[in-house]
């Protein structure tokens, strides 16, 4: 039995972390296609700070400036293909 349960945490773990890593790399890719727009540093910074306040109103503190961020970072470091 415990091997059953402890098999089972283990799957959906890797599963919901998955699932976190896409979308992350999503929201990264639709603020950096989307939003940005290859916009200027100063001005692009200042976009995601104000979709930051809006998603942290929205979803929660989880969603601030530096978790935005993280997304962009996923975007730009990781392709399509190495995402899904």
């Amino acid at each position: 039995m415990c091997a059953i349960i402890e098999d089972t945490r283990y799957r959906v773990a890797v599963y919901v972390n998955s699932e976190a890593c896409r979308m992350n790399w999503h929201v990264g890719m639709r603020i950096k296609e989307d939003v940005l727009h290859n916009a200027r540093a100063e001005y692009g910074k200042q976009v995601v700070k104000h979709l930051a306040e809006r998603l942290v109103k929205r979803y929660g503190s989880g969603w601030g400036f530096k978790k935005l961020q993280h997304c962009l970072r996923a975007a730009y470091t990781f392709s399509e293909a190495e995402i899904d």
